[in-house]
Formats: C-alpha cells, structure tokens, sequence
C-alpha cells in the first residue's frame, strides 16, 4: 500500500549507500516526495536536510532542487502550515532558487488551507509576483481564489494579471 512505499523508498536509498553506491539528488527528491505524498512532514524534511549534507561519487556537494523544497513544503501546505512553508522557500532562496509557479501555488495553498486563512498573505504574495510580470494562473489562480475567496480574488483580478480561464465558474 501506499503507507509503506516510503518506508522501502528509505529502506533501499540505505542499502545503496551501504553498498557504496552514492545516492543522487533525484534519489533523494523521490524519498522526500515519497513522504509528503505519504503526508509526513517530519520525515519529508528529515530527506530534505540529509540531501543538503549530501555528496555525490565526484565528491561534489549534492544539491536541492526547486522539487525538493516543494515536495517537502506540499506537505506542510495541505495542513495550513504557512509558516514551515515560508521557512522552506526561504532556505531554498539561500540556495540560488527562486520561486516557480508550483512553489507559488504550494504556498498560496498554505494560506488558504491555514486556520485561520491568512488571505492577506496571499493576496501581499500575488501582488509581489505580479509586479515581477509574472501572470497568475492554472493552479495558482485557484490556490489564490480558494485562499482569497470569490469577492476578493475578483477585485484583485481587476488590479493584477491573473489568468482565470482555468477556474470552473460557479453555477
């Protein structure tokens, strides 16, 4: 079942490095997904930071990907954990990474899903990337009206460039 895939995932990333076989950062980003999809944050994270310490054969250091610090915050945004989100995206900016449109809508998804919304975080976080020129859409713009909800995201759409052909209209 699905409960026990990261379990092996882990169990065969520990047997390759005990056989000398240096894991990579891909084998490391499917560990770190393998546990937020499982939804466990801790374990995620925990993948996450033994990939930062990491080596490669070459004696290169390992790095984190933009997947690796999504996964690993996709984890905490469906439990409405913004502030471990935005801890994350900042590690990865410490990183040379900048934001895409997935880490965007993870982190938009963790200000809709928190208790209470903190629809002003989102709102402030749309507003930034629009003024970077970037148009909001696809699961972005839902994240954003979910995280906003209908009234507010359409006065915002009248202010910012958000794509909302994507967003089913409610009957």
């Amino acid at each position: 079942g699905k409960a026990k895939k990261p379990e092996r995932s882990e169990h065969w990333l520990q047997v390759m490095a005990r056989s000398g076989e240096m894991p990579t950062t891909i084998c490391y980003n499917s560990l770190i997904n393998a546990w937020a999809e499982a939804g466990d944050s801790e374990r995620a994270e925990f993948w996450l930071e033994r990939l930062c310490e990491s080596w490669d054969a070459r004696g290169e250091k390992l790095l984190p990907t933009l997947s690796s610090f999504t996964s690993a915050a996709r984890a905490h945004a469906v439990k409405g954990r913004w502030k471990e989100c935005e801890r994350l995206f900042d590690a990865m900016r410490a990183y040379g990474l900048q934001m895409d449109a997935r880490c965007l809508t993870v982190l938009i998804s963790a200000y809709g899903y928190a208790k209470p919304q903190q629809w002003q975080r989102a709102e402030d976080v749309a507003r930034l990337e629009a003024s970077k020129g970037h148009v909001l859409k696809g699961p972005t713009a839902c994240a954003l009206k979910q995280a906003l909800g209908a009234r507010r995201y359409h006065a915002l759409a009248l202010e910012i460039k958000i794509d909302s052909s994507m967003i089913a209209a409610k009957k």
